[in-house]
């Protein structure tokens, strides 16, 4: 579902791509967005992966593509490079620690200067100029424009040699609040969009419900950021001494604001806010009020583990930071509209992603990318622990029921909640077929709906998910096995004969088989290894035997070498290079044994003869050549150097 290029120079490449058996696979990644921080990725990559030497701090781009929608859901830079370690298995890797475009932000300073009566857009617009001017000169790549902006607000802003990142956080964020993202436009520069809080994001029909699609979910209250006495201050109005502006002129001489309420039951907690653009003490006692009241409200979240089940089909919506669900656990009294603030997504399980709901208990303006101590859901690590919780939070349900209406019809038993099958959204059904559950958001939908649990009278069970202790059965059927990984250990499949004995194990260190491997194509054509020993042939027919038998013995040193023996009709080899030792230009030998030699042997006979005039024999000869025998002998050629250099023993 997901794939990571890294990008050097304009040089785009696979760090990670779905093959299960390529090399340009990680061993791990998630990665994080969240409303009005930086995003970060995780990664850990091992030593085989051919991008591993093109790994480069701050300089390498990442980019995580969700296959399934096209979508990049991490577009950054590689931040921080960890050493090398070795696992216990002796695998070697690296974590890489990235961040998103907005920390791109973080690479400029905006010198000392002040903004009268500023606009948010054209101050927004100022800083974005100069870092660009920046970065243009060696770095063009994180030059960031301005997108979107529904914020607005008409005040004075200074500038004081601080990061691009911190002058918004100071001048726009802290005063005005709003939420900050990036995006890419169609000529791929980014841009930096600047919303209002309810600008941003939607409202999604998915509901996020226990024992639906929640797996877990934690709660939290923050109260480290309330204030209950506020001493607000104003522009600086004495220089040498750095007195400021203070309320007590229209508050009747006191410098400070209470929250009554407040200070009854958390006591006095003093905190001090600092405008330096207000000028007026009727403007700073408003602007106090205002920020005291916010600062007393106690923020809540909920952290979840829930199922995304848009990556399988049968949800419309996936999860996004920003967007708000309906979430509904009865067993804590949770049902209401709540927005997603974090989001983290493990690549390998995309699924069942953890999510932040709620307000964020830690500043939003906090934009320093690093490594997080998240409350997520610790996955068990034994079976015998992924057992025991699926029977609590079985219990957990079952008995947490406080109400529900049973009612016997002649012929089957509904359980619901609501007294009429015209109105119930859950329903539980029992008759002579079978037992069944069906949930529907439409009342009275349930009863003729689909029922994705049920337990039917052919012998079948449905369900979305099952978990079981030891499981017996014929066979198991489907369209992909998977063992190990979910559960951070690593996967075996062992095959047993009706001994008890293992005959083969496949594991994270690949197949062990103790037996015969035997592969054979549609002519029937067939390999077999048995024993330490491969054979090929056609039908029933051998053609060829391979084994480790053989024993050559050097004539010059007088050493007996053991090695590859193969026992063939034919032997046909076709390459565009043949080597000895290794490596073409590297001595050598090879022996042919069975070299048959022949022998020749020559003699002179007469081809003409004649009586010449004087009366004499006069006679014509010739040398003829022909075969006297032969013999059979062992030969071997010696290579030095890539050229054959001598030849008969």
């Amino acid at each position: 579902m997901y794939i990571i290029e890294i990008e050097n120079n304009g040089v785009t490449e696979l760090l990670h791509e779905m093959n299960p058996q390529s090399l340009r696979r990680v061993s791990d990644c998630d990665f994080t967005d969240e409303l009005d921080s930086v995003d970060s990725a995780n990664i850990t990559v091992p030593l085989q992966n051919p991008a591993y030497a093109n790994l480069h701090e701050l300089t390498t781009l990442v980019r995580i593509i969700n296959t399934r929608t096209n979508e990049v859901e991490f577009d950054g830079r590689i931040l921080q490079i960890s050493e090398e370690s070795m696992d216990s298995s002796g695998i070697i890797t690296k974590k890489v620690i990235c961040e998103g475009v907005l920390g791109y932000l973080c690479d400029s300073v905006q010198l000392y200067h002040h903004y009268p009566d500023t606009e948010v857009t054209g101050f927004l617009a100022s800083l974005l100029d100069t870092h660009n001017y920046l970065m243009s000169w060696h770095s063009p790549e994180r030059c960031i424009l301005l997108g979107a902006v529904t914020v607005h607000g008409d005040a004075s802003k200074t500038t004081a040699q601080r990061s691009t990142m911190d002058e918004i956080k100071e001048n726009l964020i802290s005063r005005l609040g709003g939420i900050l993202r990036t995006r890419r436009n169609e000529n791929n520069q980014i841009l930096l969009d600047y919303y209002k809080e309810e600008d941003f994001g939607q409202i999604c029909d998915t509901k996020i419900e226990i024992a639906v699609n929640m797996k877990s979910i934690s709660s939290g209250t923050d109260v480290t950021g309330i204030i209950t006495r506020l001493y607000p201050l104003g522009c600086q109005i004495n220089a040498e001494t750095a007195e400021r502006l203070t309320i007590s002129d229209v508050n009747g001489g006191i410098p400070w604001l209470d929250d009554e309420d407040a200070i009854a039951k958390y006591g006095i907690k003093c905190g001090v806010y600092i405008w330096n653009d207000v000028t007026l003490p009727e403007n700073l006692l408003t602007r106090g009020q205002e920020y005291l009241k916010q600062s007393c409200q106690i923020k809540k979240n909920y952290q979840a583990v829930v199922l995304d089940l848009s990556t399988i089909g049968k949800a419309a919506d996936s999860f996004r930071s920003g967007n708000t669900y309906r979430f509904v656990n009865q067993l804590i009294g949770l049902d209401e509209y709540l927005r997603i603030i974090r989001r983290t997504v493990n690549i390998f399980s995309p699924y069942q992603p953890t999510i932040e709901i709620g307000d964020k208990t830690e500043a939003v303006t906090d934009i320093v990318t690093q490594t997080r101590n998240y409350i997520a859901y610790e996955v068990p690590k034994q079976r015998s622990e992924i057992l025991q919780q699926a029977k609590t939070n079985a219990s957990a349900l079952i008995t947490s029921a406080t109400h529900g209406h049973v009612v016997v019809e002649p012929e089957e038993i509904l359980i619901m909640d609501t007294d009429s099958k015209d109105t119930a959204t859950k329903i539980w059904r029992f008759n002579i077929n079978g037992l069944g559950y069906s949930h529907s958001d439409e009342p009275g939908g349930a009863y003729n709906g689909e029922y994705g649990l049920a337990m039917t009278m052919d012998g079948a069970i449905v369900a979305d998910y099952i978990t079981t202790g030891v499981m017996y059965a014929d066979r198991i059927r489907g369209g992909t096995l998977v063992v190990g990984g979910g559960d951070g250990k690593n996967g075996s499949i062992e095959v047993r004969n009706s001994a008890n004995n293992t005959i083969c194990t496949f594991n994270e260190n690949g197949a062990d088989i103790l037996g015969s491997i035997q592969s054979r194509s549609l002519g029937d054509y067939w390999i077999n290894i048995d024993n330490g020993e491969l054979t090929g042939g056609y039908g029933q027919t051998r053609y060829i035997t391979i084994d480790a038998t053989a024993q050559i013995t050097d004539n010059d040193t007088g050493i007996t070498h053991n090695g590859l023996k193969v026992d063939a009709s034919a032997v046909q080899f076709s390459c565009n290079l043949f080597s000895i030792n290794g490596s073409t230009g590297t001595s050598g030998g090879m022996t042919f044994v069975n070299h048959v030699e022949l022998q020749e042997s020559s003699t002179e006979v007469v081809t003409d003869a004649w009586i010449d005039e004087n009366g004499y024999l006069q006679t014509n000869k010739a040398i003829i050549n022909y075969i006297s025998g032969y013999s059979i002998s062992n030969i071997t050629y010696y290579f030095q150097n890539g050229i054959m250099v001598t030849g008969l023993d």
